[in-house]
């Protein structure tokens, strides 16, 4: 069965990416980490040894050239169909199920500490599953997988809402198909997210999230977060480990 796994990811302009880490980033600096984000989870998309590797990115006259001078040449780049998540969504599994791929997994670019065995894992369930999803802390997904087209699964749901697992998971029910959860995983959108993700990197091996860990080194986060007492004690880093089934890809 030939494999592709597909991450969703964006160019890294200012002002159009992260742009809920602002303040205490700038726009720059948000744009930045992005993209280490992105660059580390193509790093595991292609450790994999898949059939195929894609990023899906938004349509742009350059976007391709942007992504291709900043990604590995090793990864394909598709412009997204549809308009909005869903667009996308559905235009991602539906093109690769087209080109001939038996099982497809997407994943989001702003999980970079993920762990390469819940891919795998992924992929071993959909021998069985028709369905595989990967619940994020913040109510959505960071993975989700098929072996043949299920665009039900994308239909009435409310996206970027800590609703979208659930409803997801409704959507399945609802069609008869046999769905295996993973374990929770956390992405990074907030300035919480941020915190939990510094913290996390503390105690994993250092060739996690390499390029990530480039760009956080290079932000004075305890300056900035000491100068913004509303984040400093609102954004306590939330426990790595609290990864219990609470229900991006969004």
């Amino acid at each position: 069965m030939r494999r592709s796994i597909v991450v969703l990811g964006k160019p890294p302009h200012p002002g159009t990416t992260k742009t809920r880490l602002v303040p205490p980033l700038t726009f720059g600096e948000a744009a930045n980490l992005s993209l280490g984000f992105l660059r580390d989870t193509v790093t595991t998309a292609l450790t994999l040894g898949w059939e195929q590797a894609t990023v899906v990115h938004p349509a742009g006259p350059d976007a391709a050239q942007t992504l291709g001078a900043l990604l590995p040449s090793e990864i394909g780049l598709q412009p997204q169909g549809g308009i909005g998540l869903e667009g996308a969504l559905v235009g991602a599994f539906e093109s690769q199920f087209r080109a001939g791929f038996g099982l497809v997994v997407l994943i989001g670019s702003d999980t970079p500490t993920l762990p390469r065995d819940v891919i795998d894992e992924a992929a071993r369930a959909l021998i069985t599953h028709d369905l595989v999803i990967g619940p994020s802390a913040d109510g959505g997904y960071y993975l989700i997988g098929m072996t043949s087209e299920h665009r039900a699964v994308f239909e009435r749901i409310t996206w970027s809402t800590s609703r979208v697992f659930e409803q997801t998971l409704e959507r399945a029910r609802e069609h008869g198909l046999r769905t295996h959860v993973l374990r929770e995983w956390y992405d990074i959108d907030t300035v919480t997210d941020l915190v939990r993700l510094r913290e996390h990197l503390c105690v994993l091996p250092p060739k996690t999230a390499v390029a990530t860990r480039r760009e956080l080194a290079r932000l004075a986060l305890d300056d900035l977060f000491a100068a913004d007492p509303i984040h400093r004690v609102r954004e306590r880093p939330a426990s790595a480990s609290r990864l219990s089934r609470r229900a991006g890809v969004g």
